[in-house]
């Protein structure tokens, strides 16, 4: 790429000669434009036209190009100047460096000097486009990010991951949210679906989660919404505003919202849902501080694994569990130790027998999803939870300070295998897309099964694949339904089936976008292919 040069000398021989020449093409340059003035070269920049770099004689008439130098460096003009004369005045030079200008040439000029000093300059230069590439990349990088950064730091806060304020200010900065988190209202809402509706649905429940998310999230009515998971029939999100001075305004005004987007969705959907909101919140550091229990009912269920609580309330614990096993990846003791402390707040109403066989589950759950990551812990209880030690507690005290240091020596553990143990990770979730791409999974699915929170899931698979997990596994789906197109007997909407979609026209789009061809054009391709082969 070459950088755009103007030349600019009242004298039209050296003007000329200077832009004729010199093999500026050679160096990396292209001369665009020559003026005999320094005020021609401000009514070009004022146009808009881009200009790499000024060759500009020290003085002209009108506007002289110490001058020009002058407004390139107030008007913050993204150029360089070379100033030319004809003589050696450290005045003009100190005056130049105060303006930026840090090449000087002086007449009469060789051309071995002027070959030199542009030499450098066209070094400057790429080090500065690479430099700002980089920063644009980065830039980039982060915007794709952001949405799962915002939907940790949510996840993180709601389930108890994150409770310091210094942490909670410091994350507030690195996803740029611009909010006050002392003024800002904010409030829990669970959205309620039915798992009928999820069914009758014609795409692939990521589509489904996807086109519910996109309703609801946004600012709507001086309130912004975030989804921060979503769980078999429940979508929690949370809502924020600094517009409203009264709570109970505020939960009126989110609550008449989405109920109208509600409705909205299920007008345009045929999608019934409710919603539910389950905490009001003055501040965001408001959430932290929440005592609210678990809702107790009157009988234990197999749906929550025998938990005596309502079934929002123990999908909660699921994510939090979820959520503390990340960290656990990560290696985060604070987060780890956070959420132990909410979620045994959480269930200090419940009858502590209940509670014990929910710790027995949950390090059931860790010592198995480890085993499974080849992360030895025989050297904790010869690597089996120790059923007998926790029902002989007599205390949620003693049962949490002892999860706390079972806790601490499986990361312990965990931290000599991280890089390994995230990569196993990853590599038996794309297993599991694999062996299973041809039903209607979701990415929650796929979290749910290696044991981690969809939002630390989602950005450790990009992070590992340098694709995101929708990609992956349309990339997956595509490859198979090009296998299958092979065989003449099966119809698109029979292929459409066996790779996990349900909606032909759906399937035909996604193909038609990864391979340049419609199904069916794709087929003819191939038999004109097999064709020409057998011909040969």
């Amino acid at each position: 790429m070459n950088y755009k040069l103007i030349i600019v000398d009242d004298e039209k021989v050296i003007r000329d000669g200077m832009a004729n020449l010199v093999d500026w093409n050679s160096m990396g340059f292209t001369v665009v434009k020559t003026f005999s003035d320094g005020k021609d070269v401000i009514k070009y920049i004022e146009n808009n036209q881009q200009v790499d770099i000024i060759l500009a004689d020290i003085k002209m008439t009108f506007v002289s190009g110490l001058e020009l130098a002058k407004y390139i460096h107030d008007n913050k003009c993204n150029a360089k100047i070379v100033l030319i004369s004809g003589f050696k005045e450290f005045e003009y030079a100190k005056k130049a460096i105060d303006y930026g200008v840090l090449h000087y040439l002086t007449k009469p000029m060789s051309l071995e000097e002027i070959t030199k000093t542009f030499s450098a300059i066209k070094n400057e230069l790429d080090k500065e486009l690479e430099k700002q590439n980089n920063i644009e990349e980065e830039v980039s990088r982060f915007e794709e990010v952001r949405p799962l950064l915002i939907q940790q730091f949510f996840t993180d806060l709601v389930l108890g991951g994150l409770i310091e304020r210094n942490l909670i200010m410091d994350r507030l900065q690195l996803i740029k949210l611009d909010i006050d988190p002392d003024t800002t209202y904010c409030c829990t809402i669970d959205v309620l679906l039915k798992k009928s509706n999820i069914g009758k649905w014609k795409y692939d429940k990521n589509q489904f989660f996807a086109a519910i998310s996109n309703f609801i999230q946004g600012e709507h009515n001086h309130i912004q919404f975030y989804t921060i998971y979503n769980q078999e029939e429940i979508i929690k999100i949370i809502g924020l505003s600094s517009y409203y001075d009264d709570t109970q305004k505020f939960q009126e005004s989110v609550s008449i919202h989405l109920r109208s987007i509600l409705k909205t969705i299920n007008s345009m959907l045929s999608v019934d849902m409710d919603i539910d909101i389950s905490g009001v919140y003055k501040t965001i550091f408001d959430i932290t501080k929440h005592d609210r229990l678990v809702k107790k009912t009157h009988s234990s269920t197999n749906r929550n694994n025998g938990l005596p609580i309502e079934h929002s309330d123990y999908l909660k614990l699921m994510e939090q569990q979820k959520l503390m096993m990340s960290y656990v990846n990560i290696g985060n003791f604070e987060y780890v130790s956070n959420i132990m402390d909410s979620v045994m707040k959480e269930l200090e109403d419940i009858d502590i027998t209940y509670v014990k066989n929910f710790i027995i589950d949950l390090f059931s759950r860790v010592f198995f999803n480890l085993h499974e990551l080849g992360i030895d812990l025989y050297s904790i209880n010869k690597g089996q939870v120790d059923y007998h030690k926790i029902m002989s507690m007599k205390s949620l005290t003693e049962i949490k300070l002892w999860c706390k240091q079972i806790l601490k020596e499986i990361m312990d553990i965990v931290s000599k295998y991280q890089q390994s143990s995230q990569a196993q990770i990853i590599q038996q979730a794309k297993e599991y897309i694999n062996n299973n791409y041809n039903l209607d999974i979701s990415l929650e699915q796929v979290a749910d099964k290696v044991f981690l929170s969809s939002a630390y899931f989602s950005r450790l698979f990009k992070k590992i694949e340098g694709e995101s997990f929708t990609d992956y596994l349309i990339k997956i789906r595509i490859e198979k339904a090009m296998e299958l197109i092979k065989n003449p007997h099966y119809k698109t909407y029979e292929i459409c089936e066996k790779v996990g979609y349900k909606n032909s026209r759906y399937f035909s789009k996604l193909f038609k976008r990864n391979t340049g061809l419609t199904p069916s054009e794709y087929r003819k391709k191939l038999i004109k292919v097999s064709g020409e082969e057998d011909e040969e």
